[in-house]
């Protein structure tokens, strides 16, 4: 319960932790100053016109899109085609128009001299000719759509020019220093600016001329002479020419056209980005190429995994894989939408770095999932819990993803430069990612050596050995990702590296090597038993000898479980997922078992009686025969004593003394105790130290006859056991007899204490040194464990009964 307790605890801090962390990131992408927000790459001269122009609030430029600049209540400068759906869908309610930009082909007159007039002309040229542009590229693409087929415009004609020069190698992106550029008019009025000899030609088969203004959710304060600042910007406004020595003359422009309706354009724009990067770039060949097909293709592949999971939970019966799938399906779903969420992340921030940082508990995740199941493997239903060395292994990569977590106070794993705004590009790799990397290399290495040990000893080798195939291929795939091979490098790391777990695992099911429900039709076509499955209304499967089953016969079994058909056969049922199994059993051989079993033990409760009976008359003769045995061992200890007393009253005279009565009256005491502990003896029943002190007081009183003062000392209780309480009694009253036959004297008796190894000591005093006990006494003494010493002193004689060290009875 401790335990329990202890998991809920930190996973309730782990949870907070969270909560918090997202909470903090969320307010850190949201600014309280009101501000006007530009895309990191626009001209600067539309810098300095805001900055004149917008009165009432400051200029910033930001990484973020328009609609997220817009979502944070910022106003954000756009061109009318995005401008025009953000309206229409309330996401904005003012625009105010600054100056237009137009999708043009800019020369370097200093390395061509070719004439360039059009789009066309772009195929006779042997120079480098550069796409510009980020978020406005596509814009630029449209343009020369439109040009090359006309209003109703498709992208098959450009994206076909823009193949033939990538084929000839003309085509460049972004590059700078190529001598030809595809960009916008006011771009390549920035380097004419510059001093630089540039030509900007307007293509002769047409182009699209678009107006960039301010969205924003609330009115703005706007220079009235806005057009003016645009023109001296080096922009050409919304009304009127552009300068003159930047700009081409007014006539040029004829055929650039403003759209009045971008509803075909955003159309066509939606797959600018996939088409771009498949058939002009040759790039994200095998993965996603924009945001639409992230979309589908993270719900199609939850889909699948949520299919696959139902599908296993409800084949595998070992309760562990259950929990493994389970745990596997967790991992994958969670990566996928984790990442999913990330890409609607517009902004490179705070929360978009830790869902990159998230991406780590699943990536080592799996492959402890994959060694978990690798060890369960063949175990069935026993040891489900993991063992030591696995539980280490999960600690370990908790400790890694905490590592990762934390990177911005270490760098440790990524080396991140967050003062830049394209660290999202640039970066480098820490020892904590190879030691991440290593480690989960180390598990698929490992679940390879445990997969390879038990398909070894299996004698379908050739079957079982196939899930290392795919454990192989994940290593290599791992490996060739972090080396950069195109086909892993361009392929979608998170779908491939979850598909193929999905597919180790349902190999490893198809191997053997874990039990699976399935193939019934053949168990049934082959049972010998009478098995069928139901859904309620038909029979799905049956074997030969199951019953026919009518809806009256269903209604019962359900209402009573199990049913009687006959005498001899019973139908049971179960609930199962999906329907009912129902199996007839005949129980005649039970009955019949039954019937052996009542006879039985009716036959072993008369021999019970017959034993019970010889089992009395036996304790009865026993019984007997222990008073037989008793009254002979009375009479035996009795007979040497009633000898003696025989042999005193025959030497006794007519006038007998005082001495002899009293040896008489002792011996005849001691007959009498002596009846009494051989009767304690049967009884099993210890002599109190105290007791025996009266029995003892009682010789001394019968020896102060014959002039003999006797004490007897016990100061604490102890228990002795009858045969050395008797051997005690014995040696005072032959003690007492020796000294009642010698007159006058004094005797001291001391019982034991508890703990103590004496048992009984004597003290005569002024008496003579030559007693000596009988040698049956010395005898009977060393039986029961004691010793008898006999001490001759200055005045008087010491008998001292013992234990020996280390003795006992």
């Amino acid at each position: 319960m401790a335990t329990k307790k202890r998991r809920i605890y930190w996973a309730t801090l782990l949870l907070s932790w969270i909560c918090c962390l997202l909470t903090g990131c969320a307010g850190v992408q949201r600014e309280t100053a009101m501000t006007v927000e530009i895309s990191t790459g626009t001209a600067p001269a539309y810098t300095q016109v805001l900055h004149a122009a917008v009165l009432d609030r400051a200029i910033r430029t930001a990484p973020s899109g328009v609609l997220f600049s817009l979502r944070n209540g910022q106003a954000a400068l756009a061109y009318d085609a995005q401008a025009q759906g953000i309206l229409e869908a309330g996401a904005a309610e003012y625009w105010y128009p600054i100056a237009r930009a137009t999708a043009v082909i800019a020369v370097n007159r200093e390395l061509v001299d070719e004439p360039v007039d059009g789009w066309q002309t772009l195929t006779q040229l042997d120079a480098s000719i550069s796409l510009q542009g980020t978020e406005d590229k596509e814009l630029l693409l449209c343009a020369m759509a439109y040009g090359l087929e006309g209003e109703d415009f498709s992208l098959d004609s450009a994206i076909a020019l823009l193949q033939r020069l990538r084929r000839e190698g003309h085509l460049k992106e972004n590059d700078a220093a190529a001598p030809i550029q595809i960009c916008f008019d006011e771009t390549a009025a920035t380097r004419i600016e510059a001093d630089e000899n540039w030509e900007i030609i307007v293509p002769r088969e047409g182009t699209l001329c678009y107006t960039r203004g301010i969205l924003s959710r609330m009115p703005l304060q706007l220079a009235e002479d806005t057009e003016t600042l645009a023109r001296e910007a080096g922009l050409r406004p919304v009304q009127g020419a552009g300068e003159e020595t930047l700009y081409p003359a007014e006539g040029n422009y004829v055929v650039a056209v403003s759209l009045k309706d971008y509803s075909h354009l955003q159309h066509v724009q939606k797959d600018i980005t996939r088409r771009l990067r498949r058939e002009v770039w040759q790039t994200r060949l095998y993965t996603t190429a924009d945001g639409r097909e992230h979309s589908l293709a993270a719900l199609g592949f939850i889909c699948i995994v949520l299919i696959w999971g139902a599908s296993v939970l409800r084949r595998v019966m070992q309760r562990g894989i259950r929990i493994a799938v389970l745990a596997e399906c967790a991992f994958i779903i969670g990566w996928v939408l984790l990442r999913h969420f990330k890409y609607q992340i517009t902004v490179s921030g705070t929360l978009s770095r830790y869902c990159w940082y998230g991406y780590y508990f699943f990536q080592t995740g799996l492959p402890l999932v994959l060694l978990w199941i690798a060890w369960m493997v063949g175990q069935g239903e026993v040891n489900v819990a993991p063992p030591r060395w696995l539980r280490a292994c999960t600690w370990l990569d908790a400790a890694l993803v905490a590592l990762v977590f934390t990177n911005d106070l270490h760098n440790l794993v990524f080396r991140l430069d967050l003062s830049s705004s394209g660290w999202t590009d640039v970066y480098g790799y820490g020892s904590g990612y190879f030691l991440a990397l290593g480690v989960m290399i180390a598990h698929v290495a490992i679940a390879l050596g445990i997969l390879w040990e038990k398909a070894w000893h299996s004698p379908r080798r050739w079957k079982r050995g196939l899930p290392l195939l795919w454990c192989l291929l994940m290593l290599a795939y791992g490996l060739g990702y972090v080396a950069g091979i195109p086909v892993a490098r361009q392929s979608d790391f998170t779908v491939t590296f979850c598909l193929l777990a999905i597919l180790f695992f349902e190999t490893v099911m198809h191997a053997g090597l874990i039990p699976v429900n399935t193939r019934y039709r053949a168990l049934f076509a082959h049972t010998s038993a009478a098995l069928q499955i139901v859904d309620g209304q038909r029979v799905l499967l049956a074997s030969r000898r199951a019953p026919h089953l009518d809806g009256a016969l269903f209604a019962r079994l359900q209402a009573e479980n199990p049913v009687s058909l006959d005498a001899d056969t019973v139908l049971y049922s179960a609930r199962i997922a999906g329907g009912w199994v129902v199996w007839q059993r005949d129980i005649s051989a039970l009955k019949k078992l039954q019937q052996e079993e009542m006879y039985t033990a009716e036959r072993l409760k008369a021999s019970n009686r017959l034993l019970a009976e010889q089992q009395q008359r036996g304790k009865e003769t026993a019984r007997d025969r222990a008073q037989s045995e008793l009254m002979q061992r009375l009479e035996r200890q009795t007979d040497k004593k009633m000898r003696g007393l025989q042999s005193i009253a025959d030497t006794l005279s007519d006038a007998p003394d005082r001495t002899q009565l009293t040896v008489l009256t002792l011996l005849l005491c001691c007959i009498k105790r002596r009846l009494d502990f051989s009767f304690r003896q049967c009884e099993n029943a210890d002599v109190p130290s105290d007791e025996l002190a009266v029995y003892l007081q009682e010789l001394a009183g019968l020896a102060e006859y014959a002039g003999v003062r006797a004490m007897v000392l016990c100061a604490t209780s102890c228990s002795l056991s009858v045969s050395r309480a008797l051997v005690c009694y014995e040696c005072f009253y032959e003690t007492m007899a020796w000294a009642s036959g010698r007159g006058r004297g004094t005797v001291l008796c001391r019982l034991p204490q508890p703990g103590e190894g004496t048992v009984m000591a004597l003290l005569m005093a002024s008496y003579d040194k030559d007693f000596s006990p009988p040698s049956l006494l010395e005898s009977t003494a060393a039986s029961v464990g004691l010793r008898l010493t006999v001490k001759k002193l200055e005045d008087g004689v010491g008998v001292e009964l013992a234990m020996p060290k280390g003795g006992g009875e």
